[in-house]
């Protein structure tokens, strides 16, 4: 991660999403403008607590939103920069391919670290809610996945087969 930011001069600030809660334990000090998504959150908030009105600023097509890495299936695993430009056609694909709009609700069952995760970040441009999962969707109860997409009126699903595989193999069946 330091190597990506002392190449990008304009980096103003290093957002890391913890997956668990031991991860707010580990020392990021060595991550130079790093901080913990909760934390960078919380630092927009007026003294009082309110939140100010937003501020928008015009970017570049190509300016970095975020770096993934591959698998390391092949080797040691490369950090990969996406631009910006990454967002319009993801936006284009689920507003029109994917009927997405401001009364959608998905609902995406996969970690943090996968690319695939990513993809929902232009998702909210539709209007539409977005529950990221992340965890073993199989561990509370045989309903606890259909229960929440129950409670939340999920309309669209984002699953692994994988995941669905899993499911028949326990008959976890809505």
């Amino acid at each position: 991660s330091n190597e990506i930011a002392e190449g990008l001069p304009s980096l103003e600030k290093i957002i890391i999403v913890a997956s668990n809660e031991d991860s707010y334990s580990r020392d990021i000090n060595g991550i130079k403008n790093s901080c913990f998504l909760k934390d960078f959150l919380e630092s927009g908030r007026n003294a009082d607590g309110s939140i100010p009105p937003m501020q928008f600023e015009q970017l570049s097509f190509s300016d970095p939103i975020f770096v993934s890495y591959t698998s390391g299936t092949t080797g040691l695993p490369k950090a990969i920069v996406h631009g910006i430009g990454y967002l319009l056609p993801v936006f284009r694909d689920f507003a029109l391919h994917f009927d997405t709009d401001r009364n959608s609700v998905w609902y995406s069952v996969s970690p943090v670290g996968w690319a695939s995760w990513n993809i929902f970040s232009s998702v909210i441009f539709t209007g539409a809610a977005v529950l990221l999962f992340e965890g073993s969707p199989y561990f509370l109860t045989p309903t606890y996945f259909w229960d929440l997409i129950d409670e939340h009126k999920i309309s669209h699903l984002f699953i692994s087969s994988s995941v669905v595989e899993e499911f028949q193999k326990r008959n976890y069946v809505p």
